[in-house]
């Protein structure tokens, strides 16, 4: 007797397909199960979670796949990516690393009980939040806003960085790049620092960040204002007697640059708490002092960075108290800045960064080695918007655009070499991507009339440079 057919699919083949697509129902997290006979116990195969939730644009992770009745042949596709051979199979468990492909956004996570191409079955999916990779390892410390510290298109609040509309403004904010999101483990600093003390067997009065080179006090001193310049011989007394004493072993300690002491301040705390990592550091909200002069026509005035929001700013050296940490510098570039091959680009061998050299608006010119028209001014959304358009570039951190400011210039307060024709106007800005965590209607921005590092409303309207 012949074997009927219906639009090329035998009897028997479409009646053993309808009995087993009678046995899939819904499970956790978008996954379904299947009564796979290979399953332990003979049971339905059902996934019920993958973790993390997240992912990296190009960078492999380990998820934990958990279960029950899960078989001993298992596979895992990822759309846009790809995912090696499973290991540690359970019927409760297993773990597999993925490795995202380039693009960001929402990509699936699905697990079969087998190969498709050997007829494998659906077991469980899971949807992934893919962000942008990271720049080419920075040399800076990270600002410390976290993942849940990201705009969202028409609000001034803060969201998950890996929520829907946070990408959709923009996918390259801070909370979702960084050395935070490549190197998450908290052990040996928050978030995407990296400290370990030195010095003698035992000793705890010194500590290294591995990250930038820098070594520092972990304690500070109070520096008291005194009539003339006292502040200054007092910050020097102390570093004189650091370098006598032999502090930690070493007689090379100095005092820190406004850039040294910006690198320490964690701008994701909230009102209320020290912006430094106080499990390696006194946490005290204050001005911290440098001995760097602010050019703003007074000798009297130094630069000063806060440790209560993380500003970089002049203050009259004799107007109250400051802190004092004494650190010892890392080994300077023998130079900085190079130049890509048409001239519009330049790399910091300091930070790993490569920039843009002309601001949002005007245009290169390498017959004048110049950058030539009006640079264009957005609001911050604007500018996050905008930064999302340009591929592979993204909006600044407050700590990288920061890395730019030459305090022994003004107007501008940058190399004008490196960056040449760039606008300084009083009063304007340049976007970071860093919020105001204390009040996110704002969020960080670098001037380079004089150099400081402010909050701004987030409908001013300011410059804008990329980097990547």
């Amino acid at each position: 007797m012949k074997t009927k057919h219906w639009f090329g699919i035998s009897r028997k083949r479409l009646i053993r397909a309808l009995s087993v697509s009678m046995t899939l129902v819904l499970a956790g997290c978008g996954g379904a199960s299947y009564s796979d006979t290979t399953s332990t116990g003979g049971g339905a195969a059902v996934v019920s979670s993958f973790a993390p939730t997240t992912a990296v644009a190009g960078v492999a992770t380990t998820y934990l796949v958990t279960g029950t009745n899960l078989p001993s042949t298992v596979t895992v596709t990822l759309t846009d990516g790809s995912c090696a051979t499973p290991t540690n199979v359970t019927a409760t468990s297993f773990s597999v690393v993925c490795t995202s492909g380039s693009t960001v956004g929402y990509k699936s996570m699905i697990a079969y009980n087998d190969r498709q191409s050997n007829g494998g079955w659906w077991i469980g999916q899971q949807t992934l939040a893919v962000t942008a990779a990271p720049s080419a390892q920075s040399l800076l410390a990270d600002t410390g806003i976290t993942a849940n510290q990201c705009y969202a298109a028409g609000s001034n609040a803060l969201f998950s960085c890996t929520g829907v509309d946070a990408i959709a403004l923009n996918d390259k904010q801070d909370g979702m790049v960084g050395r935070d999101v490549t190197n998450p483990d908290s052990s040996d600093g928050l978030l995407g620092s990296s400290y370990r003390l030195v010095g003698a067997v035992g000793a705890t009065d010194c500590v290294k960040d591995e990250v930038t080179g820098k070594t520092w006090q972990r304690a500070s001193s109070t520096l008291t204002a005194l009539p003339g310049d006292a502040m200054n011989q007092q910050a020097v007394g102390m570093r004189d007697a650091a370098n006598a004493a032999a502090l930690c072993g070493y007689t090379d300690w100095t005092i820190p640059s406004p850039s040294d002491l910006q690198s320490l301040v964690n701008y994701g705390v909230g009102s209320g708490l020290a912006a430094i990592d106080g499990n390696w550091f006194t946490a005290r909200s204050a001005w911290y002092f440098t001995l760097t002069q602010y050019l703003s026509g007074s000798s009297r005035n130094v630069w000063l960075v806060d440790f209560t929001r993380g500003q970089v700013n002049g203050i009259g050296a004799l107007a109250g108290s400051a802190e004092l940490r004494l650190m010892r510098a890392a080994t300077p570039v023998a130079t900085r800045f190079s130049y890509s091959s048409d001239g519009s680009e330049v790399t910091d061998a300091q930070t790993g960064l490569i920039w843009q050299r002309c601001s949002v608006g005007q245009t290169w010119s390498s017959t004048a080695s110049a950058c030539t028209g009006g640079s264009s001014v957005f609001a911050h959304a604007d500018a996050l918007v905008y930064a999302k358009t340009q591929t592979a570039w993204r909006l600044p951190n407050v700590k990288e655009l920061a890395s730019l400011v030459d305090t022994t210039r003004r107007s501008p307060a940058i190399d004008a070499t490196a960056f040449p024709n760039m606008p300084n106007a009083a009063g304007l800005a340049y976007w970071t991507s860093t919020p105001d965590v204390q009040s996110p209607a704002s969020a960080w921005s670098v001037e380079f009339d004089l150099g400081a590092v402010a909050t701004i409303a987030r409908s001013s309207s300011n410059f804008v440079l990329l980097v990547r």
